[in-house]
């Protein structure tokens, strides 16, 4: 169950990054400071929602760290070049 949850978490943390790619693809002229509050502002919200959402049907506090780890995750894999 556990494992399910940090998959899941992995997967959309995973659609959000290649949907960041295709962004930063098109966008190649594009500096830091547009890419990282476009990223924010598209994943952190669905992701917090979707950590609550599933803390909920596995009767996970949302305190715990697994949300946070979800929370902190999204932004690590992301690299701007």
């Amino acid at each position: 169950m556990f494992l399910s949850l940090l998959w899941e978490c992995t997967l959309v943390a995973g659609k959000a990054n290649s949907i960041l790619g295709c962004s930063r693809k098109s966008l190649a002229s594009r500096t830091r400071e547009l890419i990282l509050p476009l990223y924010s502002a598209l994943l952190k919200p669905h992701l917090e929602c979707w950590v609550q959402f599933w803390a909920s049907q596995y009767k996970i506090g949302i305190g715990v760290s697994l949300a946070k780890w979800c929370r902190d995750w999204s932004i690590f894999p992301v690299r701007i070049v």
